[in-house]
């Protein structure tokens, strides 16, 4: 039964301490009973004076005829009448307390109570003189005792309904009041109070109900507003993560199959390079272990060329270079790269490019290329046989010509539920370990980018098992046909060039190349040593070619000092670096041309050739 009241009580302060209602109701509860008191008081005060005042008027009235009762009975000492006189008022006056006849000399002639004048605190004294009336002669003093208990009596018990009709009143205010706050503020503040909390706990789906118009309804319409924001975020913010977890998912395959594609061509280099190394063989193995190495050698070129141009298009760093070409040339070419593949499994590929043999259009040719080598690419890896066609013609347009090429195949197909994502950078349709088509799954998403850079797209339509038609088109415009300038042969050279690389291979190789052209070649490991060469050659240098990347002082650097020295002959920048801010840089700082590494023996003396003196070829 105790704990049963502790548990009671503790639940109710509790519940005071939390409940701004009953805090409210309590502090309006106690103002009121504070303003009753103090009502009261000042109510008491004023009604205990005014009684006072009218107590003393009668008292004042009754001992004046009293008085003018009384002048010959003193004459006389009639005590006896006198004691009656005093007896009637003590006993028919319930506010006479006492009342006494004192003649002149001081002697008591009557009094009521009989023992004499009493001593009270809440007794008013009144003395009327009793005089002779034709003389006026004070013979005596009637004496008259006002009792103030009668009267505080009273005031005590009006008072006292004063205040029961107040707290009546009152209760009945805060009955109401408590009605019309819990309807009005309490509930609405509860439901909104629970919403928080769900808020809190993170459960943004149950919406938030009216609470009307007031303060608290428009709180709870803004909170809502909050909760469904909060909402879309979440769920923004969720499928968001997803494509995140699948983009990290598509990245490590994509990290798995760029490692597979690289390690099968380095595993045919390296294996010609110890056949071309080791001892025995005959010379028709040693050329085919060289042709193997450098068609695997171009593999991998053409992958780390594709990466590159995805992490540029990525970060829209790729710059399209437009100038006049003959696009039946540039499809042709890029069917000719993939005629061997074809041949080996036994496939073949007929370009047809009769519409556009003569005509002659301005866009990148090399992108152009790009993007039809990778759709002729991915049509001989998944066709298994049959022939693939590509056909290519020139559709007008307003103001434009839109080059259409299309390549049709007659291989394995694609599922229709991967067609969307057919574009998407690092997918494959396949990325088991026991996929039989080989690949990066970045051709089709960098031919689309730059489709779309060159004012195109590619499209696809694809039937399982019967074959796929991707069809690119390419935004150009006409230009006037123009005689190509061919690249005048590569005959015996005649000068003298500085190699600047850290890189001993390189320059092993690249000195071994030029000097069989006839040059003399001399090395510099870095940007530091290469311009002390150049300072102190006794015979100047035809040519410098300089990497970028090198301990000490970097190719940039070096060529900006070798500028700023005075050397005003050709400065070719050689580098790894393949990104168009280090090209920017590099003919800022003053390079007469930049090429990107790997370079063919062909394309190097063709470089070499073009910045050589004309006597020295």
């Amino acid at each position: 039964m105790t704990s049963g009241i502790a548990t009671a009580w503790a639940q109710w302060a509790l519940s005071w301490r939390r409940s701004v209602g009953i805090r409210l109701l309590a502090v309006l509860l106690a103002f009121s009973c504070l303003l009753s008191l103090v009502a009261s008081y000042y109510d008491y005060r004023s009604e205990q004076s005014a009684a006072r005042d009218a107590l003393l008027a009668n008292g004042q009235s009754l001992a004046r005829l009293a008085a003018l009762a009384c002048p010959e009975l003193v004459t006389v000492t009639d005590s006896i009448t006198l004691e009656d006189i005093c007896d009637d008022l003590v006993l028919g006056e319930r506010n006479v307390a006492f009342a006494a006849v004192i003649r002149a000399d001081g002697k008591q002639l009557a009094c009521n109570p009989r023992f004499g004048i009493p001593n009270d605190p809440l007794t008013i004294e009144i003395r009327e003189p009793i005089r002779v009336e034709r003389e006026g002669e004070k013979i005596g003093t009637f004496v008259l005792g006002l009792s103030l208990r009668p009267m505080q009596k009273a005031l005590r018990a009006k008072t006292a309904g004063l205040l029961l009709r107040a707290s009546l009143g009152f209760l009945l205010v805060a009955v109401l009041f408590w009605v019309a706050l819990r309807a009005f503020v309490l509930v609405p503040l509860h439901r909104l109070d629970g919403a928080a909390q769900r808020l809190g706990q993170g459960d943004l789906e149950q919406p938030i109900a009216a609470l009307g118009s007031t303060e608290i309804g428009r709180l709870g319409a803004t909170m809502d507003v909050m909760r469904t924001n909060l909402l879309a975020n979440q769920r923004r913010l969720a499928a968001q993560n997803e494509q995140l977890l699948q983009l990290n998912r598509l990245k490590t395959q994509f990290l798995a199959n760029v490692s597979h594609e690289m390690r099968t061509p380095l595993t045919s280099i390296l294996g010609g390079v110890e056949a071309l190394v080791g001892e025995g063989g005959t010379a028709g193995e040693r050329r085919d272990a060289a042709l193997a190495m450098q068609h695997n050698g171009e593999m991998l070129l053409d992958l780390v060329n594709r990466v590159l141009d995805l992490a540029k298009l990525e970060s829209g760093s790729l710059i399209v270079e437009p100038g006049a070409c003959k696009p039946a040339q540039v499809v042709e070419d890029a069917c000719a790269r993939h005629a061997e593949e074809a041949i080996c499994k036994g496939l073949t590929i007929h370009c047809d490019t009769e519409q556009v043999a003569d005509r002659v259009v301005v866009t990148d040719a090399a992108r152009l290329r790009q993007v039809v080598a990778a759709l002729v690419s991915n049509a001989v890896k998944f066709t298994e046989a049959g022939r693939i066609d590509v056909n290519v013609q020139l559709v007008p347009g307003e103001g434009k010509q839109v080059l259409r090429v299309e390549v049709r195949d007659t291989g394995i197909g694609i599922d229709p539920a991967f067609l969307p994502h057919l574009f998407e950078s690092f997918s494959q349709a396949d990325g088991s370990l026991t996929r039989r088509h080989a690949g990066s799954g970045i051709g089709l998403a960098v031919a689309q980018r730059l489709a779309q850079l060159l004012g195109g797209a590619v499209e696809v339509t694809s039937e399982v098992g019967r074959g796929t038609v991707v069809v690119a088109t390419i935004v150009v415009q006409p230009a006037v046909a123009a005689t190509k300038k061919e690249s005048p042969p590569v005959v015996a050279l005649h000068g003298k060039v500085l190699v600047v690389d850290d890189a001993p291979d390189n320059q092993r190789l690249l000195k071994a190349i030029m000097t069989k052209a006839g040059l003399h070649v001399d090395l510099a490991d870095n940007g530091r040593i290469g311009v002390e060469a150049v300072q102190h050659a006794g015979e100047p240098y035809s040519l410098v070619i300089m990497d970028l990347q090198m301990p000490v002082l970097d190719g940039i650097s070096a060529i900006r000092e070798l500028r700023g020295l005075g050397y005003s002959l050709p400065i070719v920048a050689l580098t790894a670096h393949a990104v168009a801010e280090d090209r920017d840089q590099c003919l800022a700082a003053g390079a007469t041309q930049y090429e990107t590494k790997p370079i063919t023996k062909k394309r190097l003396l063709e470089v070499v050739a073009a910045h050589l003196p004309r006597e020295s070829r």
